[in-house]
């Protein structure tokens, strides 16, 4: 649902209002997954059968069913289908229940939740990106998603380009070129996907202005919540923008 909340931010960011897509409905919620002993969260066949239950005995409308699960490998109704069971019984009493496609892809046999009678959904697009304008030496401006805390922060600094075909070739520390990269900004072109969050920690202690991640091509812009840890200016972008920037670094060299 989403109520409207106004002057919302996030870290010192101005996030505006936001919102649900349905901010004036009325929510009806039941509690499936349970942590173990170890620390695990899992969701148990008979608990989400007795949620089914709950929801059609107090009348709800609606029924948002996004658990996680891997491809389908049995028929929609089959004793291993749980969600497939409860979902179809929810729907016989007049319920519409939606249950997300999972978060596999965009190989074949990837998605999930493929019961004819539920309604599976997937997100194309994230409206709720923090766009960050990253302007170059010749004024070019490419929007990235954008880590910043604090103020002052604005400006220019000199540029270093790292290019590393595996993550094995990424130093651990970074101390071995803080001399490089004290004071400049860092952009880090990784052909596979990095612990982005390890390397903004080690870069902390080097002296670096700013740090620039160009995403590997299959994995786009992602959650980067946790970078808010490490007070370096981040901004991420796609590899596409990456390849821009690139560009514009060869032909300042040259």
């Amino acid at each position: 649902a989403g109520s409207y909340v106004n002057n919302l931010e996030y870290y010192d960011l101005n996030m505006g209002t936001i919102q649900g897509g349905a901010p004036l409905a009325r929510l009806a919620i039941y509690k499936v997954f349970w942590r173990d002993a170890k620390g695990v969260y899992s969701c148990n066949g008979a608990d989400f059968l007795s949620a089914i239950d709950d929801a059609i005995r107090d009348g709800v409308d609606i029924l948002s069913a996004s658990l996680g699960s891997g491809p389908a490998t049995v028929a929609e109704v089959h004793a291993e289908s749980i969600l497939g069971i409860g979902s179809f019984h929810a729907v016989s009493h007049g319920i519409s229940v939606v249950a997300g496609g999972g978060n596999n892809g965009p190989n074949s046999n990837t998605i999930v939740n493929t019961s004819p009678w539920l309604i599976t959904v997937a997100a194309s697009n994230d409206d709720t990106q923090i766009v960050t304008p990253l302007t170059l030496g010749n004024n070019k401006t490419i929007l990235g998603q954008g880590l910043i805390k604090g103020k002052g922060r604005s400006g220019f600094a000199p540029l270093v380009f790292r290019l590393y075909n595996k993550v094995s070739e990424i130093p651990k520390d970074f101390m071995s070129i803080a001399n490089e990269v004290k004071g400049k900004v860092v952009m880090l072109f990784s052909q596979t996907k990095a612990d982005i969050f390890g390397y903004l920690i080690a870069l902390n202690n080097t002296g670096v202005s700013a740090f620039i991640y160009a995403m590997p091509p299959l994995n786009g812009i992602e959650d980067f919540n946790q970078t808010f840890a490490v007070p370096i200016p981040f901004i991420a972008v796609d590899f596409e923008q990456g390849n821009q920037i690139v560009d514009y670094f060869i032909n300042c060299k040259s």
